[in-house]
């Protein structure tokens, strides 16, 4: 399987342009490297870990890098994310650990991107898509007294 040519880089095939772009990894990329129909790359924090995009079976991937020269993802459409994933997911740590911590307390706490403050609704939509609903503390009696022994 493993062959033992020297494998042709990407740069001499297609502009620089196309060499950095981001792995489902979430890994910054060195080179990648051009091997028959697959596109191979090595991860910077361990050259040992390689990701390899098959042009076959990523056509979207080919397309975009014909149509731009670069295989970067394109501008999407519509407002960009207040948020960042990390702090989504600090967001969801800091409710499962503290399972009281009310939204507004949240949104009071975190920042934005650029330093701007976001909404209860914001942290709401943030919980309620990882699957964390509102929870509140029942005041009063558990049982009543009968039932209590």
């Amino acid at each position: 399987m493993h062959s033992h040519r020297k494998p042709e880089t990407v740069s001499s095939l297609t502009p620089l342009s196309c060499l950095n772009y981001s792995l489902p990894l979430k890994c910054p990329s060195h080179a990648p490297i051009l091997q028959g129909d697959s596109l191979i790359v090595e991860c910077e924090y361990d050259s040992t870990r390689r990701k390899v995009v098959t042009y076959d079976d990523d056509f979207g991937l080919r397309q975009r890098l014909h149509e731009t020269d670069t295989v970067r993802d394109r501008p999407r459409s519509g407002r960009p994310r207040c948020t960042t994933q990390r702090q989504d997911r600090n967001l969801v740590r800091n409710h499962v650990i503290n399972r009281f911590l009310s939204a507004s307390a949240s949104s009071r706490q975190t920042r934005g991107r650029n330093n701007q403050r976001i909404s209860a609704n914001t942290v709401t939509r943030r919980l309620s898509t990882s699957g964390l609903r509102a929870r509140r503390p029942y005041i009063g009696p558990i049982l009543a007294q009968r039932h209590r022994h």
